[in-house]
């Protein structure tokens, strides 16, 4: 057989592969749009509808009644973790994100404070956070500084933490910072130094992505 009639049957191949591989991505892009459109569907439906919009209402029982009918929640009446599938998984993680910017907290304390409730892995969690990196670059809005080292800041006035990506594109934020040493970073002759020097010593920081 040629050399060209090998290079042939191998590009055959790998197209017939990635043909395969596209139908069952389809499939699971087909699951997750579906289970986008009833998200929540039980909220607008009795017996929850009542009991979520009577401000006297007993809102254990609507809760029970949510967890039960909600396979994206990790509560004991659907096996936890361990009853989940990757599509029940994503729409979890999905609900993490709006409700943790509903609460005002942040998807990556969120995601910690499940680890401790519900025993989650490492593994799972690394993957949790990774997946953060990639649907939030940046929890708030990032302002570019004129520094050799640092790209963009951006300051969370709630959870008090400062975040920094650098040159290279990597991201930290910075634990329990006030405002006034935000706008001093701002205001300082380098704001690389600034970091370096009164923010890296002193205040516990986090590498975001």
């Amino acid at each position: 057989m040629s050399n060209k009639n090998n290079l042939d049957e191998y590009l055959l191949e790998v197209k017939e592969h990635q043909i395969r591989v596209f139908h069952y991505y389809q499939r699971l892009t087909n699951l997750l749009s579906n289970a986008v459109a009833n998200h929540d569907n039980s909220r607008l439906n009795e017996p929850e509808l009542s009991l979520f919009a009577e401000d006297d209402s007993d809102l254990e029982v609507a809760w029970e009644h949510h967890y039960k009918a909600n396979k994206h929640h990790l509560s004991p009446y659907n096996g936890g973790i361990k009853g989940m599938d990757l599509v029940t998984l994503t729409e979890m993680f999905c609900d993490w994100v709006v409700s943790s910017k509903e609460s005002q907290k942040t998807l990556i304390n969120t995601i910690q404070n499940h680890q401790v409730l519900y025993k989650l892995s490492d593994d799972l969690v690394a993957v949790l956070l990774n997946t953060v990196n990639l649907v939030l670059p940046s929890p708030v809005d990032m302002i570019p500084v004129d520094s050799s080292h640092v790209e963009t800041v951006g300051y969370d006035p709630i959870l008090r933490e400062i975040y920094v990506t650098f040159k290279g594109g990597t991201t930290y934020r910075y634990f329990d910072v006030s405002e006034s040493e935000f706008n001093e970073m701002l205001e300082s002759s380098s704001v690389g130094s600034f970091i370096a020097n009164k923010l890296k010593p002193c205040k516990e920081y986090q590498k975001v992505r």
